[in-house]
């Protein structure tokens, strides 16, 4: 790794890049919305599994649009999921050039260790955390001082 790039840019070029690199970002994150979207039901199918097995069969929506916008909320963030390695990659591109050579490697671990944890605190979530609080609030419902 050489240290920080030689060349110089005035602001404008900064700024230039900075929008190649968000409209980057964004079109990344259209095109997965819209592969997402078309999954979106699948997905959610995914991610209600532990509020079937806690016992709440049964959705309600309270909005004529409510079912819907679920769909869109699931698609929008998983498709922020799947675009982040391409955000990651972009903001390193344009952060990179300006850091000295063993700051880099100091951000190696991090940028390695980033995915690792993801998905490990997404799998808790998934298999203790969401079924443990899923059970407590779900017996909140039903009669309660005799209403």
């Amino acid at each position: 790794m050489r240290d920080i790039d030689d060349t110089k840019q005035p602001l404008l070029e900064h700024l230039i890049e900075l929008r190649r690199r968000l409209l980057w970002c964004l079109a990344t994150l259209v095109a997965t919305f819209f592969l997402c979207f078309a999954f979106a039901r699948d997905i959610f199918a995914v991610l209600v599994q532990p509020l079937l097995k806690a016992g709440q069969g049964k959705l309600i929506y309270t909005d004529v649009f409510e079912a819907f916008f679920a769909q869109v909320k699931v698609a929008l963030f998983a498709a922020i999921m799947l675009s982040f390695p391409v955000v990651a990659t972009q903001l390193w591109k344009f952060v990179a050039p300006g850091m000295y050579a063993k700051e880099k490697k100091a951000f190696l671990p991090f940028l390695l260790m980033t995915p690792i944890f993801f998905a490990a605190g997404a799998a808790f979530a998934y298999f203790v955390a969401m079924p443990w609080a899923l059970r407590f609030l779900l017996g909140f419902q039903g009669n309660i001082g005799g209403v």
